[in-house]
């Protein structure tokens, strides 16, 4: 499929901003999934200190972990303590989601309580008690536990992003057309007088509007067709003043032999000599 210079302008403009624009989205997109989920992360690594602590004390009062195994409700009570006391994004149980999104094990590893199906992909600190390790707390990763508001936060987000992307790349489109059209312009003008000096119009000029490269190939395209119209003037004044210097030994000729033949003027060696005259001043001519 053949193009032309207007549709290559545009697909040109138009790809590379496309592709600079897709870049920039991809990494917005991941930017903004990435730096939202390094945020609740380091919110929620506070409050794991926090309720390794206050389970730290608990357990020193049995030296075990029996009462959370006996009481899990102990652990969800535990949470909202600590939320009520510190400003930051809750995530409280939801009817979907057995536990939260902590975990507690002992110092062998073994799951208290929470959701330790994926225990080995937790993050985990240890809980210390009499500088000794008496378990972990791990906890999931952000995206396990989205509350309704952030997952619809992050969708707007990205509708958002995606709105701006599509906007641009609209405007981008529009912009590539009118400047491709506005690029081509004078190569097309240059086009149409090209076809009226071929068919024999020597004074079709075009219009110089910039200093650019096309404004530059505009002007030597005007001071060719000037010299063309100079050259097809003296070729015209050549011919005539040829045609001239020619007709005049010719109607002399002429004249001198329709003399002869009429008898007005008699064939002698006078005659012949300004004949002959003549047609030697017409060899010089041809």
């Amino acid at each position: 499929m053949k193009f032309s210079l207007r549709q290559k302008l545009f697909l040109s403009i138009f790809g590379a901003t496309a592709m600079a624009l897709l870049s920039v989205f991809f990494f917005v997109y991941w930017s903004i999934n990435y730096g939202f989920f390094e945020y609740l992360n380091q919110i929620e690594q506070s409050r794991l200190e926090q309720l390794g602590m206050r389970l730290s004390t608990l357990y020193a009062q049995s030296k075990n972990w029996q009462f959370l195994k006996d009481s899990p409700e102990m652990f969800y009570q535990l949470l909202e303590n600590i939320n009520n006391n510190q400003q930051s994004l809750q995530f409280p149980p939801r009817p979907h989601l057995p536990f939260p999104p902590f975990v507690v094990l002992d110092r062998d590893k073994n799951p208290v309580v929470g959701d330790s199906s994926d225990i080995k992909n937790l993050k985990y600190k240890p809980i210390f008690y009499e500088q000794e390790i008496i378990g972990y707390i791990g906890i999931r990763s952000p995206k396990h536990f989205l509350s309704p508001p952030q997952i619809d936060f992050l969708k707007k987000q990205r509708t958002a992003l995606l709105i701006i992307v599509a906007s641009v790349l609209l405007f981008v489109g529009i912009f590539s057309i009118s400047i491709s059209k506005y690029l081509i312009y004078p190569l097309k003008e240059m086009a149409k007088a090209t076809n009226k000096i071929t068919s024999g119009n020597y004074s079709a000029r075009v219009s110089v509007s910039s200093a650019d490269e096309i404004g530059k190939l505009a002007k030597n395209f005007n001071e060719m067709a000037l010299a063309l119209e100079k050259n097809e003037k003296a070729r015209r004044q050549w011919i005539a003043d040829i045609s001239h210097e020619i007709r005049t030994p010719v109607t002399i000729l002429r004249g001198e032999v329709e003399a002869i033949i009429d008898g007005i003027r008699p064939l002698n060696l006078e005659t012949i000599n300004s004949i002959h005259n003549e047609i030697l001043r017409l060899n010089r001519l041809v």
